[in-house]
């Protein structure tokens, strides 16, 4: 099995709608194309699936770096669910994006899930955050797994 579909399979577990996890998995290809070892190019800062930096990285090299770690800590951080990841809830609710609770249910379009989980949870840089790469890919993962 690929790192895409354990992704999908674990976040559909959680019982995260498709739309949603589609939208994740859009911006985990744009943040590290599912490398689980990635380390940011120029900085050295980002690390894993979702280029964790700074404090978020720290926690989860606390908590660990397998793929399995890095999808119950990216669980963690999204749903608030904690457990012992030793992570922190970081979804920021922004206006003109959608709510926590409207990404939580998938209501939304593909590309507006996308964008929400991209600037009120992932949180890159406006002018390098490849919007339309990210909701491109996430449509293409929809496309790819819904029903499975």
């Amino acid at each position: 099995m690929s790192i895409e579909e354990d992704t999908w399979k674990f976040l559909r577990g959680k019982n995260l709608p498709e739309k949603s996890v589609a939208a994740a998995m859009g911006n985990i290809q744009a943040e590290s194309e599912f490398d689980t070892t990635l380390i940011e190019k120029g900085s050295g800062v980002g690390l894993g699936l979702c280029q964790w930096s700074y404090e978020r990285r720290s926690q989860l090299e606390t908590y660990g770096t397998d793929l399995t770690h890095q999808l119950n800590f990216l669980w963690a951080e999204l749903s608030g669910q904690i457990g012992s990841t030793g992570a922190s809830f970081q979804w920021i609710n922004k206006s003109g994006y959608l709510s926590h609770d409207e990404f939580m249910s998938g209501n939304g379009s593909i590309a507006d899930l996308t964008k929400a989980m991209c600037f009120c949870w992932e949180r890159p840089n406006a002018s390098v955050a490849h919007l339309e790469r990210r909701q491109q890919k996430a449509q293409e993962y929809y496309a790819q797994f819904t029903g499975t």
